[in-house]
């Protein structure tokens, strides 16, 4: 009794210095109640009396509240959540999906039946960050984090936000995932993993809530490499134009043994009509996936001609400027054509858009302030060439282009 009111008293002091706190405070404040072992009813006093406007948490408490009283079922799922509920219970989501996990995938249906289960828990969502917001996952969350790991498909799982709940989405929404996963798991009773996870790829729209792309890795992951293929193909060809193909895509599609876009984006950098928004990746792309001289040769067209074009007339989307910087931790002979091309490049490093951060960190002992694009090319085109004779004294901008202009001199001749 005595504990229960210096808990009570303790509440009551914490509530009354939320009334002049800060957004983040009035933000965090069930989170910090339910981190404070405060009961439910409790929790559901304090918001009612301090909190009004804060209906939906309240709702969420009042659906604790009830998920906690004894129920005829005696599901081992049902009994394992109840236990996330209770005061003192750690804040360890993976550990809990874990445990749930090893119960087997007979207990699917039951943690199907639970997605729409809005009730609050004591897990908090876990930050390094001092002033993000708190937050604590409800039934529904670990419903579906547990379903994800069971079956290998991400039904919500967010790539992009990926502390996205399912407790904070709309009843409709939640009940429309429950709908989409219960009728997938109908129609794949008697399939294998693997067959499930094509099942649910084949029957599924792209712009669902969760990540096809990732789910696709997963497929590959438990041995169907083929159809994972497949399925990140399609959405290779249906995200992706002409100039901008997804390279995002493409680098997962490459782990998995099969280049699919660096023929897209070598004709994408010919297009000098293109707007040069994807040439980043598309860069990076090529230089990580060449396997002979000719994607570089390509590279070196582009700097030898689109300093023509009147489509890429702004520094900060020109494509060369890009390969430059690229170029810094290139260390194969097939990269000679590019320096030849940049050699060709004057433009003093730091100024109308060029920066060369990379080449600085590789080459510490040459300032910015002084050196060109060429200059750069230069020395790295010396290094890969092993060229014979005394090097050039590199602190002296006339030594530099006398032996830059006699390499270019020599490459003219032999075209």
């Amino acid at each position: 009794m005595k504990s229960n009111l210096i808990l009570i008293l303790l509440m009551l002091s914490y509530i009354a210095s939320y009334s002049q706190e800060s957004y983040l405070d009035t933000l965090n404040y069930v989170p910090r109640l339910i981190r404070a072992g405060c009961s439910w009813n409790q929790i559901a006093d304090s918001i009612q009396r301090w909190q009004p406007s804060k209906k939906i948490e309240l709702e969420k408490i009042e659906s604790a509240i009830a998920f906690e009283k004894p129920h005829q079922s005696s599901q081992l799922v049902h009994l394992r959540i109840e236990n996330c509920l209770k005061a003192g219970t750690k804040d360890n989501l993976t550990g809990l999906v874990e445990d749930l996990t090893k119960l087997g995938p007979g207990y699917t249906a039951a943690l199907i039946a639970l997605v729409r289960e809005n009730a609050a828990t004591r897990l908090i969502q876990s930050s390094e960050d001092p002033l993000a917001p708190l937050a604590y996952y409800c039934v529904s969350d670990i419903a579906i984090k547990t379903l994800e790991k069971v079956s290998g498909i991400y039904f919500f799982s967010n790539t992009v936000f990926p502390k996205a709940l399912l407790s904070n989405s709309s009843e409709l929404e939640r009940f429309q995932l429950y709908e989409q996963i219960k009728a997938w798991y109908g129609a794949v009773q008697g399939k294998s993993k693997t067959e499930a996870i094509d099942y649910y790829l084949r029957n599924t729209p792209f712009n669902q809530s969760g990540s096809l792309i990732q789910t696709a890795v997963n497929l590959a992951k438990f041995g169907d490499t083929l159809h994972a293929r497949n399925h990140l193909r399609r959405y290779f060809q249906e995200h992706s134009t002409s100039c901008k193909p997804n390279v995002y895509i493409a680098n997962i599609i490459k782990a998995l043994g099969e280049d699919i876009a660096l023929e897209t984006c070598l004709h994408s950098l010919y297009d000098f009509r293109c707007m040069p928004e994807s040439a980043y990746d598309c860069v990076w792309y090529i230089l990580k996936n060449a396997k002979s001289d000719i994607p570089y040769l390509v590279l070196a067209d582009v700097v030898a001609t689109e300093r023509y074009s009147r489509f890429r007339q702004d520094p900060e989307k020109t494509v060369s400027l890009l390969i430059f910087r690229e170029m810094a931790g290139i260390r194969q002979i097939w990269a000679v054509p590019v320096l030849l091309e940049l050699m060709k490049m004057e433009n003093l490093v730091g100024e109308n858009g060029v920066t060369a951060s990379e080449w600085a960190r590789l080459y510490p002992q040459y300032p910015l302030q002084t050196w060109r694009i060429c200059d750069y090319a230069l020395l790295q085109y010396w290094i890969l060439t092993n060229s014979e004779g005394t090097a050039p004294d590199w602190d002296q901008k006339d030594a530099r282009d006398t032996l830059r202009k006699q390499i270019l001199l020599v490459q003219k001749m032999e075209k």
